[in-house]
């Protein structure tokens, strides 16, 4: 509910009355991506119920990295020094979880 006031502040500041009609378009989609978005996270907080945390949240964290991946290979989305970088900052914090 928070992220979502914040992303519609931000979308009224930018957007501003066309908002709503860019939203009527896209709003299938965003119904989809809504949907999934909590079955995502409702399985993470399953998984974080019946197993040690540490690799639950190692897990999670690794799917970000392919995502970001697969946003590079299917959606030919650029992938440069700085993504780069983050997916292996993440992947070193991750690494740490698991050593703690």
């Amino acid at each position: 509910l928070v992220s979502f006031l914040g992303l519609l502040l931000t979308a009224l500041v930018r957007r501003g009355r066309r908002l709503f009609w860019i939203a009527r378009s896209e709003a299938r989609a965003a119904l989809t991506s809504s949907i999934f978005n909590l079955a995502t996270y409702g399985l993470a907080l399953y998984a974080y119920s019946m197993a040690p945390v540490a690799p639950m949240a190692a897990l999670r964290g690794t799917s970000i990295v392919f995502g970001a991946l697969l946003a590079a290979h299917v959606l030919k989305e650029p992938f440069g020094t700085r993504r780069a970088i983050l997916a292996g900052v993440l992947t070193a914090g991750l690494a740490l979880l698991q050593l703690a």
